[in-house]
């Protein structure tokens, strides 16, 4: 899924440490396309480390570290097909303090419990649906984040929550959550506001910078109050946008502010 990337610079104070925040306004455009399951064992249960630990040592003392494992899981119709897949995720954190190491970890798997309910569904219709292997596409339900900032402050993640249940394409969510480390509470975008830079100057940041590219990429007319209600103080808009390395990143979904265009699969 292409992704833009803009820069700039403001001032803030996140996590009672001053520093310079380069905000990556991070725009997804496009829409991935169709994707068919590969798993191959039946009702059988595999870990993998999707990504590489992400490990802080400020003093040689006190280590931060994170891991978030892939639990695959594939259900077999009795002919052997794979008829439904399910891809989530555990997690591992060390941090210096372990009470908030667990609060931290409660959070995230509550995330990835949310969708147990579709789950249930997905597969119940799975079952109901196969006939034959001939042109069976196996039904499925991955959630999956990646961590993409780890510091003594924050922890943020970054990923894709994708169903499929037979139609012509899976639909796909982008999800983020940010986590403060000092205290193990869920960041939202007002708790990293201050006065000085409140909602209305992110949004201004954004629409300034989306000004300059709207011709290009082909924005839709009226996208600006789209964004506007990204900034309105409403907690339901508020999981829209992580931490990088490079700062912050604010996410679109395709067809939000923009048309999927040739070449953007």
């Amino acid at each position: 899924m292409p992704v833009i990337k803009i820069c700039a610079i403001m001032y803030k104070e996140v996590i009672n440490v001053k520093k310079i925040l380069y905000f990556i306004i991070c725009l997804s455009l496009g829409l991935a396309g169709c994707a068919k399951s590969d798993t191959d064992k039946t009702q059988s249960t595999t870990a993998q480390i999707s990504t590489e630990p992400a490990v802080i040592l400020p003093k040689q003392e006190a280590m931060y570290a994170v891991s978030v494992p892939i639990i695959s899981e594939s259900t077999r119709a009795g002919d052997g097909t794979v008829i439904f897949s399910y891809t989530h995720q555990s997690m591992m954190l060390t941090l210096p303090d372990p009470d908030v190491a667990d609060k931290v970890i409660i959070d995230f798997l509550s995330r990835i419990d949310a969708g147990a309910g579709t789950v249930e569904t997905l597969l119940a219709s799975a079952k109901a649906n196969y006939r034959s292997s001939a042109d069976w596409i196996p039904y499925l339900y991955n959630i999956t984040y990646s961590p993409t900032r780890m510091d003594q402050g924050v922890l943020s993640l970054f990923g894709n929550c994708v169903t499929y249940s037979g139609t012509s394409h899976p639909e796909r969510l982008s999800i983020s959550a940010s986590y403060d480390l000092v205290t193990g509470d869920i960041l939202t975008l007002g708790s990293i506001m201050s006065a000085q830079a409140t909602p209305e100057d992110f949004c201004n940041l954004v629409l300034k910078k989306l000004d300059k590219i709207k011709n290009d990429k082909h924005l839709y007319d009226g996208y600006e109050n789209t964004v506007q209600q990204r900034f309105s103080r409403d907690e339901s808009q508020d999981q829209t946008w992580y931490f990088s390395t490079e700062g912050l990143c604010f996410y679109f979904v395709p067809y939000e502010i923009a048309p999927r265009r040739p070449g953007d699969l």
